[in-house]
């Protein structure tokens, strides 16, 4: 987000420059001092600033991919770590409905059991009388 910034910021000097090459003749000067330009005629000027727009923009350029790049690993590893955690989640999601469905089990079979004994007692109290 720094780099972000200082491009945005180059990108507006540089429209701002431009800006103010346009609009008069008298501040060319003060456009050829900012840009690092010496005297010399019209044509010279005009193609030094061509090249030092062109070096700013190669270096906004190199600078939005290197960002980029930078931003890609750090998704990439973002992604990776997400899936690493959803897998551990999966594998945890998985060991939990097992464990609940051998205490259903359990429970079933207990209630069976629970059921005879009862029906077991109850045949015997008849069977008693």
């Amino acid at each position: 987000l720094k780099h972000e910034e200082v491009v945005v910021e180059r990108l507006r000097e540089e429209i701002r420059l431009l800006q103010v090459a346009k609009e008069s003749i008298a501040y060319e000067p003060y456009v050829d001092a900012r840009l690092g330009m010496t005297g010399g005629c019209e044509a010279d000027r005009s193609v030094e600033l061509l090249r030092k727009q062109l070096q700013l923009q190669n270096s906004d350029m190199m600078q939005l991919q290197e960002d980029t790049a930078r931003e890609t690993k750090q998704f990439e590893r973002q992604r990776k770590s997400a899936e690493a955690k959803q897998s551990i989640y999966h594998e945890e999601l998985r060991e939990m409905t097992q464990r609940a469905e051998s205490l259903s089990e359990q429970v079933r079979k207990s209630k069976t059991k629970t059921s005879e004994l009862h029906s077991a007692r109850e045949e015997a109290a008849k069977l008693r009388i």
